[in-house]
């Protein structure tokens, strides 16, 4: 607490001068000298002191609650809550099928391991080939198709070209443009039921609702998979086809063949979809398994056909860490200083007078603390769900079905990598899994007290948001400044553009930032080895300031001085 005895006396004394100047200017106020030295006065007047500034202390412990409240509200969904990891495959059908729908009831599993992947997408799976790729001019090529079994369209079927070096693409089949879903327009693409933005928290609960994250899952994969959109059909079925693939703003490093384009790509989350009964007789669920190795994600909202879809449930954290080791310290310590700053005013109270219940309470303190202290690396932080009840000790007889999410984090990372194989997990007609690029590693919910109050305080004072690449630009100019002393005079140029990245296996979009010093006296000497450090503390910098859509690539070099260039 903030105050302290001498705070507390002189705000006692405070006190008694006021009181007695009232009375003074009251009638008989011959009668009142000496009062200020009454001890029973004194003792009346440093009681109602102590009570002044319990009053004190309880406002600025509500204020304390809820800026804590508030800081954790500020704390982005993704940066607490655990993400799934992430894989980009292409699947292929057995010959005794020709099509088959992927979407959350498809299962994966890494061989050896329990780790579970499900699509993220909701795609149709086309058994089929490509049998040729044929240039027709400079910027369309001929792609011939055989299929397994006759179709009469291709919606709902998914594509993904390796090569990054073109800007946009059209699709013609017979001469008619298909429609496309392109990675740029991401936000459209059709994701899985439990995936669906749709699918909130169905109590409202702002905390752990899906929130778009996993749109971002698949902005953070950056692949150019393609997903062929809803069109009207051929009056015939057919077995082969010819596409013919329009590439704008390709360069001279553009190559596209048949290694180059991969059919029925997706791509799998370590996903796990999970269901438990509330009811009267249990109305509290465990939604994370011991040691957190399954961790919630978000509930699923009901099907129609449920019972009672609107018994309202709650997610809440019980046991004994629902406040944290820290923060149920700092409740009995207010206890204490409730009931020891008060301790005059209750002189009425029996149980308070001889001051051995303040004593066993001190006991009971030291024994919590100490057992806190010696358990809390053991405590782990759960997630249940409850079960309302309205209706006191008379509870309706209900049973109430709750689908839900989670996901292994980061425990998977360890056997996650390129060339990692997936196996399906029943015999659905799939033949093979193959991974067209390096997955995405999942990560854990942060538990720490103290790595969320780091988080909630650099959003609180982080203010910069970057939204254009203007911002960017701002951004570089005003570190280079604050954090090494270089000034904008000897800054021959900084650029920001959107390019695409050329590796095989990390193709797409990239937020690219080159920066250009002016070759000087003060750059060599404090500088240039600290360039490397100095990039990555950028890109760093612009990822947790903007959308975080597409990757950071910041480049610096120092160049000769041209009067030509300008900043």
């Amino acid at each position: 607490m903030r105050q302290n005895i001498f705070n507390t006396r002189q705000r006692a004394e405070e006190i008694i001068k006021e009181a007695v100047a009232i009375w003074q200017r009251g009638f008989n106020s011959e009668q009142l000298e000496g009062i200020e030295q009454d001890p029973v006065f004194s003792l009346f007047m440093t009681a109602l002191a102590y009570q002044a500034n319990e009053i004190d202390n309880e406002v600025e412990q509500l204020q304390e609650e809820i800026l804590d409240e508030l800081t954790r509200l500020l704390i982005p969904y993704e940066k607490i809550h655990p993400l799934p990891a992430t894989a980009l495959v292409e699947v292929q059908l057995d010959d005794r099928i020709p099509e088959l729908p992927l979407d959350q009831r498809n299962g994966f599993i890494l061989p050896d391991t329990s780790y579970g992947f499900i699509p993220l997408l909701k795609t149709r799976v086309i058994n089929g080939e490509v049998q040729s790729v044929v240039r027709v001019d400079n910027r369309r090529w001929k792609v011939s198709l055989k299929l397994k079994g006759a179709i009469k369209q291709l919606s709902g079927m998914t594509f993904l070209i390796g090569n990054p070096h073109f800007q946009d693409l059209k699709l013609y089949a017979n001469g008619v443009m298909l429609p496309l879903i392109k990675p740029w327009d991401y936000t459209d693409l059709p994701l899985n039921e439990c995936f669906s933005l749709n699918n909130m928290i169905y109590n409202k609960s702002l905390t752990y609702q899906a929130s778009n994250s996993w749109f971002d899952l698949f902005a953070q994969q950056n692949a150019r998979l393609f997903y062929i959109d809803s069109h009207k059909g051929s009056d015939r079925p057919f077995d082969r086809l010819e596409l013919t693939f329009e590439f704008i703003g390709i360069d001279d490093q553009f190559t596209f063949d048949k290694e180059q384009l991969s059919l029925n790509a997706t791509i799998l989350a370590n996903v796990a979809q999970r269901s438990v009964t509330l009811s009267a007789a249990a109305p509290i669920a465990r939604l994370s398994s011991e040691g957190n190795k399954q961790q919630f994600l978000h509930l699923i909202a009901p099907d129609d056909n449920q019972l009672y879809p609107e018994v309202p449930v709650e997610i809440r954290r019980v046991a004994t860490d629902r406040f944290n080791a820290e923060r149920l310290t700092r409740l009995a310590s207010t206890l204490v200083s409730r009931f020891s700053s008060d301790y005059y005013a209750f002189q009425k109270i029996e149980v308070l007078r001889e001051g051995k219940f303040m004593e066993q309470f001190y006991t009971l303190l030291k024994k919590i603390s100490d057992g806190l202290s010696k358990s809390s690396s053991e405590l782990t932080s759960s997630l249940y769900l409850l079960l309302k009840n309205d209706r006191g000790f008379h509870p309706k007889e209900v049973s109430l079905q709750v689908n839900y999410l989670t996901t292994d984090g980061s425990s998977v990372n360890s056997d996650l990598n390129a060339k990692s194989n997936f196996a399906p997990l029943a015999n659905t007609y799939i033949q093979s899994v193959r991974q067209l690029a390096n997955p995405m590693p999942g990560y854990d919910e942060i538990q720490s007290e103290n790595a969320q109050d780091n988080l909630a305080r650099y959003y609180m004072i982080t203010n910069d948001r970057i939204v254009t690449p203007a911002d960017v630009k701002i951004l570089c100019y005003n570190e280079l400044e604050r954090r090494f002393g270089i000034t904008s005079e000897m800054i021959a140029g900084i650029k920001v553009k959107q390019a695409q990245k050329a590796e095989r296996h990390h193709y797409g979009f990239e937020t690219q930032v080159y920066i250009s010093l002016t070759e000087n006296a003060y750059i060599k000497r404090n500088f240039t080895d600290k360039i490397p450090m100095t990039e990555l503390i950028l890109q760093k910098m612009i990822e947790v300031r903007s959308t975080n859509v597409f990757p950071v690539v910041v480049n610096i070099e120092v160049v000769q001085s041209d009067p030509s260039k300008s900043a």
